[in-house]
């Protein structure tokens, strides 16, 4: 049985498995090459797509790294974000009692100012 008489679908079935073997062989060949060659891993269309994985890198290296807890130091953990809205609460109480204080201070000084005059 030869080509002829499977007709043009086998002929094109046979072109397009020819090119995919040639395709897969090609990139298994590269990537044997690239497998010994391991400062030459990425090779880049363009220096935009250099710059965009350099910067997934970084992003990543910045992402990974995690305190004493194994909290990500990227994100504010409960402990940190408790503490601050207590801090808060007592920055806000101290400027009210300093408010006191000083129209406190206001009074005494005008009862002053008017024993004197």
């Amino acid at each position: 049985m030869d080509l002829a008489s499977l007709g043009a679908g086998a002929a094109v079935a046979v072109a397009l498995l020819t090119t995919v073997f040639a395709f897969l062989l090609k990139w298994q060949q590269n990537k044997m090459n690239n497998n010994s060659n391991k400062s030459n891993l990425c090779k880049f269309p363009s220096a935009e797509f250099k710059d965009v994985y350099e910067w997934t890198k970084e992003m990543h290296r910045l992402h990974d790294k995690t305190d004493e807890d194994g909290v990500p130091v990227w994100y504010v953990s409960r402990a940190h974000l408790t503490a601050l809205q207590e801090i808060q609460k007592t920055l806000a109480a101290l400027q009210m009692i300093s408010d006191a204080q000083f129209r406190l201070l206001e009074r005494i000084e005008g009862k002053i100012k008017s024993d004197i005059e």
